[in-house]
């Protein structure tokens, strides 16, 4: 402010500083920046070019193992509020969900393959005409001492 009244007005630090009752060292001290805000700037602009390296895709967490990686001594708070200034912010990716039912548990999928006869022997395929649903995958049910079992590790029953 001071020194926009300077280069309109034509006067000098000193009557403005007086005529305002600020001490001139004030003033001095506000016009030059501390090191606290020069390191920030420096900071600043390794933490713009990682965040524009990778995409917009990385936060203050990654950011700041990029700059450990680099040897580069940055607070993650520090990181967070140097983005937050220069509106820095990450992409979130959506979260996978899987769209394989209606989403509706209070209606479960059918137990096909109840009221189906048990087989009369291992992975043997049905007899002509007469269609059998199967679980996929090469999985295959077969006889065991307690009921049917699925083939593969273990040969757990699974109806006893």
């Amino acid at each position: 402010m001071i020194e926009d009244i300077r280069q309109t007005t034509g006067h000098g630090i000193r009557q403005i500083c007086a005529s305002l009752q600020v001490p001139r060292s004030s003033f001095y001290h506000a016009a030059s920046p501390t090191p606290t805000q020069s390191e920030d700037c420096r900071s600043g602009d390794l933490i713009e070019a990682i965040f524009r390296c990778h995409r917009r895709r990385y936060g203050y967490r990654r950011i700041g193992e990029e700059l450990s990686d680099a040897g580069e001594v940055c607070a993650p708070d520090r990181i967070r509020r140097i983005m937050r200034q220069r509106g820095l912010r990450a992409i979130q990716l959506k979260t996978y969900v899987p769209k394989t039912n209606d989403g509706r548990a209070d209606k479960p999928s059918a137990n096909l393959l109840l009221g189906q006869p048990l087989p009369a022997s291992p992975c043997r395929p049905a007899p002509a005409g007469q269609a059998r649903p199967g679980l996929g995958r090469g999985h295959h049910l077969h006889p065991h001492l307690r009921g049917l079992a699925l083939s593969g590790r273990g040969h757990r029953p699974l109806l006893a």
